[in-house]
């Protein structure tokens, strides 16, 4: 009779073994609020390209902090953008990479930050009310 052998998760093959933290299926540990904010983020924050983008997602998951969202985990991150349809470019990478490009970029002389748009832009006013929703379910 066969034992059944903990899961690792299959993040990172190859690489220090696997690191929980950085599964994408994290992302389904989010509340439906804070999945809607993340994808309401990336929708705002970047579009697809042809070429692969400066930024990983470690990077992007500290802009979407910095835009003003809380914090999110690596892999809940990585989730998100497969969730919004993004496709890593090596999947076995610790820290992905995606064909896209920021919408508002600014070069701080060492990488691309995913600034939010304007404010009158379409889609940043829900993003942030998203984000005060999930505050305030974290809050209570």
């Amino acid at each position: 009779m066969q034992q059944d052998t903990p899961r690792k998760t299959p993040t990172s093959p190859g690489v220090n073994g696997a690191w929980t933290e950085d599964d994408p299926r994290d992302y389904e540990t989010l509340g439906r609020d804070e999945q809607a904010a993340l994808r309401a983020w990336i929708a705002v924050a970047m579009k697809p390209a042809r070429t692969v983008g400066p930024s990983n997602s470690y990077t992007m998951k500290h802009d979407f902090e910095t835009a003003g969202g809380f914090y999110v985990s690596n892999g809940q991150f990585k989730g998100a953008m497969l969730a919004a349809g993004y496709k890593p470019v090596k999947r076995g990478e610790q820290n992905w990479r995606f064909r896209q490009r920021p919408t508002n970029k600014r070069a701080d002389g060492y990488s691309y930050y995913h600034a939010l748009p304007d404010e009158t832009e379409l889609g940043v006013a829900r993003f942030k009310d998203l984000v005060e929703r999930v505050r305030a379910g974290r809050a209570s």
